[in-house]
């Protein structure tokens, strides 16, 4: 599949798709209001646990596990005879937990610390306080006597610090229902949990930047590239109009028979000028942004398809990637991807078959890219889906055959949606049909000729894919409108036998 810059004969190259640039964000979530109350007493033998108080905590929105755990509680009434009391925090799987603090102050002998525990209190890896210390520096008068409020490390049965952190690293997701479990042991006391918050960070909350974006302002850049040096092998030149300002910006790099990406390499939210140069050993060619420095890459064979590059393993950059079609009817394709970070480390996928096109993307938002392929059934259009996430795999019908596929999040919702452009009507124009991620009727526009290039991405920067059209002529065009809103957008760039990068991202 070779991308020639002499007339529209280019195979598709990069998905519709963003990387991400990794930041750690916490989020607060509030006990869920009719879980706080009372703390069971405990039985009058004092040899087990009381009737359990869960405190739960619904948390959403987030990517991975934690990487930082607070927890802040008040009791009030405070409860008395701390000794008594044990506070755990169970993870949504159900068996990760860890105590906050239990048996306070006890000994081989059987006695605990008497006072009271009020608050409010914040527990997490970073405070200074020691519980026990502190539970040891005020009298045993839990009429009285409250352990001050403020920040304390968590602690064991033996009073020795402890750190929750990494208890919670290794759970699959930082979303669903924490619980913090109260339990009392002996008979007599009271207390009442009045308030309570739970603080997640995560390694991964990311924030998107969209493919084709040069200058970093969230918008894709209209931008083409041109056979400047003549031949199947020419010099190319790429030529920028930014979004944002119309400066316009000039760079060659690469040959007319490469292939063409401007995706993030480098994890800076800016795109670099890319290319993969196939032979027996496929190279990748970056002009990295962040430090204007090359970065050459043997990734790929002949007949390789470099339009999978995209984010494998959120870590804010694009990944090297092919997919290799299979070599005789109807034999198994594979993805071929390369994170990053590693110099050695490769990832195979066995997904689609001989004749299948790759139609990439995040299609579950988990800021991963996913495996998908397009498969003619027929006169129809059918999308297999592996997803990065786990999840069962999907097949979904949507459009013809003979359709562009050109996936992209449409409704920004964070996720890519299946979309394919065809030809209707006479004269011959440009369908565009995508299916919102979460629900609903497919959305079904007219937008463009059949002469005219199809270039998607987010021209306005307000995390939607548009459908644009390159249109060729003495004034070349790029033309864009809103799904939805049918807003229009045109800018004059080009000259009649470029070709535009976002071409690169109908397949």
């Amino acid at each position: 599949m070779v991308f020639l810059l002499s007339g529209k004969t280019g195979s598709g190259v990069v998905s519709a798709q963003t990387s991400a640039a990794t930041e750690s964000v916490a989020a607060t979530f509030q006990a869920n209001p009719a879980t706080l109350g009372a703390i069971p007493d405990g039985p009058d033998t004092c040899n087990g646990p009381g009737p359990a108080r869960n405190v739960t905590f619904t948390v959403s929105g987030l990517t991975g596990p934690p990487t930082n755990v607070s927890v802040t509680v008040t009791l009030n009434p405070p409860h008395t005879w701390v000794g008594d009391l044990d506070a755990i925090l169970i993870a949504p799987d159900g068996s990760t937990f860890h105590y906050l603090f239990t048996f306070t102050g006890g000994t081989p002998t059987g006695g605990s610390d008497g006072s009271s525990a009020g608050g409010p209190y914040i527990f997490n890896d970073a405070a200074s306080g020691n519980w026990w210390s502190a539970a040891a520096a005020v009298p045993d008068d839990p009429d009285s006597s409250v352990i001050p409020a403020g920040s304390y490390r968590t602690s064991d049965i033996n009073g020795n610090l402890t750190l929750m952190n990494p208890k919670f690293a290794a759970i699959p997701t930082s979303n669903g229902t924490w619980t913090l479990r109260f339990l009392d042991f002996c008979l007599g006391d009271t207390g009442s949990v009045s308030s309570a918050s739970l603080t997640l960070a995560t390694a991964a909350n990311p924030q998107t930047h969209t493919v084709g974006d040069f200058d970093g302002d969230g918008s894709t850049d209209f931008t083409v590239v041109r056979n400047t040096g003549g031949g199947i092998n020419g010099q190319v030149t790429w030529f920028v109009n930014k979004h944002a300002d119309g400066g316009q910006s000039s760079r060659q790099w690469g040959l007319a028979s490469d292939t063409f990406l401007a995706n993030d390499f480098d994890g800076d939210g800016l795109a670099d000028y890319g290319v993969w140069r196939q032979g027996i050993q496929s190279t990748f060619y970056i002009i990295q942004s962040q430090t204007n420095t090359i970065r050459v890459q043997d990734w790929g064979i002949s007949n390789d398809d470099p339009s999978v590059v995209g984010d494998y393993d959120n870590d804010g950059k694009a990944d090297f990637a092919v997919y290799r079609p299979g070599t005789t009817p109807g034999a198994q394709s594979f993805w071929y991807w390369k994170p990053s970070a590693s110099s050695a480390q490769f990832n195979v996928v066995a997904w689609g078959l001989t004749d299948d096109t790759p139609a990439p993307g995040d299609y579950d938002g988990d800021h991963k890219m996913d495996f998908a392929v397009q498969r003619a059934n027929g006169g129809n259009s059918d999308f297999y889906r592996r997803y990065s996430s786990g999840i069962a795999d999907t097949v979904t019908t949507l459009g013809h055959s003979t359709d562009y596929n050109v996936p992209g999040d449409y409704d920004g919702d964070g996720k890519t949606d299946l979309c394919v452009v065809g030809i209707t009507g006479s004269p011959s124009l440009l369908q565009w049909t995508y299916r919102p991620s979460g629900g609903g009727a497919d959305v079904v526009d007219t937008w463009g000729f059949d002469t005219d290039y199809p270039a998607p991405g987010d021209y306005n920067g307000d995390g939607k894919a548009d459908y644009a059209v390159w249109r060729p002529g003495a004034l070349s065009t790029f033309w864009v409108m809103r799904p939805v809103t049918r807003q229009i957008e045109s800018r004059q760039w080009g000259l009649i036998d470029d070709v535009p990068v976002q071409y690169t991202y109908a397949h």
